[in-house]
């Protein structure tokens, strides 16, 4: 039976710290997650958003997880929904349109490590 994405995912992510990173890595790393973030608290005040976040209070649920750019709280999918919506809020705003762009973003984010699962 075949391994389920996620599974894998996983084991990889579980295994990475004692994997060797090349150089750079983790500056990239840092640079994405803080780009991701960036962008999501940015997202986080488009319109689209305050409207998914009113829908999610409205809806209530145990606020165990923190939705972007408030002080509020929701469940963990209602935050994983609102957070990715905002996170990808600006994505419309400049789209990537040159092939140069969309080559430096691949770069940046295609592995160096190659996943052999056991």
């Amino acid at each position: 039976m075949p391994t389920a994405l996620t599974s894998i995912y996983g084991d990889f992510v579980a295994r990475a710290g004692t994997m060797p990173m090349p150089g750079g890595c983790l500056e990239v790393a840092r640079l994405g997650f803080t780009d991701c973030l960036g962008v999501m608290v940015a997202g986080s005040q488009e319109d689209v958003v305050r409207r998914l976040r009113q829908h999610v209070v409205e809806q209530g649920a145990r606020p165990r997880s923190r939705l972007a750019g408030t002080m509020e709280r929701g469940s963990p999918v209602q935050a994983a929904l609102l957070n990715s919506t905002a996170a990808h809020a600006l994505d419309s705003l400049r789209p990537l349109t040159t092939t140069a762009e969309l080559q430096r973003v691949h770069a940046a984010v295609r592995t160096h490590v190659q996943y052999q699962p056991d």
